[in-house]
């Protein structure tokens, strides 16, 4: 972990989002729209209420806004976890973890040991593959 102000601010400005939103956070849910119906849609600037995002979606979104979230080529790199990862200072196995291997509760776990920019929680689960079930 690449732990700066920059990024531990970053951090908790996800964190307070999810904390304030959080029939909004999803991390099984990259960016996606929930419609009337109950059916998932590809957002647009238009329907950006009810849509859920993952952590790296949340943090691109506070940081490039919804444009960079609907259109790819918008964002830096053009890669959503790599960007995400960049922004909260995560190597890629730690971009793993938080973005690909969590759940909502324990992403929320992890993303609280980043804004403290504390390590040991990604590196107990790294040890121990075991370790939520524990």
């Amino acid at each position: 972990m690449e732990s700066t102000a920059r990024t531990r601010r970053i951090a908790q400005g996800v964190l307070d989002y999810i904390k304030a939103h959080p029939n909004n956070h999803d991390q099984e849910s990259w960016f996606h729209h929930k419609d009337a119906f109950g059916q998932y849609t590809n957002p647009t600037e238009e329907n950006i209420c009810d849509t859920t995002m993952c952590v790296a979606g949340t943090a691109i979104f506070l940081q490039h806004g919804v444009r960079a979230l609907i259109d790819p080529s918008t964002t830096p790199g053009g890669d959503y976890e790599e960007e995400g990862g960049r922004l909260l200072g995560l190597n890629s196995h730690e971009q793993s973890l938080l973005f690909l291997d969590s759940t909502n509760e324990q992403a929320v776990d992890l993303l609280e040991a980043v804004v403290a920019g504390d390590e040991t929680l990604f590196k107990a689960i790294s040890e121990d593959d075991n370790y939520w079930q524990d």
